[in-house]
Parts: structure tokens; C-alpha cells; sequence
């Protein structure tokens, strides 16, 4: 996305990229494959990006850490 193009970009969309994000570590853990890596990379980015729009984006990338299975680990076992 083109940092021309944010201007066009709602905060609606956040939470559909979010929910991408978060469906995207789930299938990621079922089975590893490299596309599903590569695509949530991709979504991640695009969250990064609009950052520079929208600060729930950034919000929202720290959201992501709890999709993360050894985060959630090391916070169990604190």
C-alpha cells in the first residue's frame, strides 16, 4: 500500500486485517506451511503501514503477540 493511498483507508478496515492476522497464526501453528508464514508477514506489514494513518494499528500489532504460543507460555509461567 502506498503511503498515497492511506488517506483512502478507513479504521474499519484494521479490525478485518486483525482478524486475518489472528486466522492466519492459527493456521500457521496447525500446520507451519511457508504460505500461510509469508501471508501473515504480509498483513503485518500492511498493519505497519497504517500506523502511519492510524495508531490503532500499532494497537493492534501488539495485540499480536498474544497469538504467539511461546508468549503465552513464558506469561503462564511467570
Amino acid at each position: 500500500m502506498l503511503p498515497s493511498n492511506l488517506e483512502k483507508v478507513g479504521p474499519l478496515v484494521l479490525d478485518s486485517l486483525y482478524a486475518a492476522m489472528a486466522t492466519l497464526h492459527w493456521l500457521w501453528k496447525e500446520g507451519g506451511e511457508d504460505s500461510v508464514a509469508v501471508a501473515l508477514e504480509d498483513v503485518k506489514r500492511t498493519l505497519a503501514r497504517l500506523d502511519m494513518r492510524w495508531r490503532l494499528a500499532r494497537d493492534y500489532l501488539g495485540l499480536e503477540r498474544w497469538h504467539d504460543v511461546t508468549t503465552v507460555m513464558e506469561w503462564r509461567a511467570r
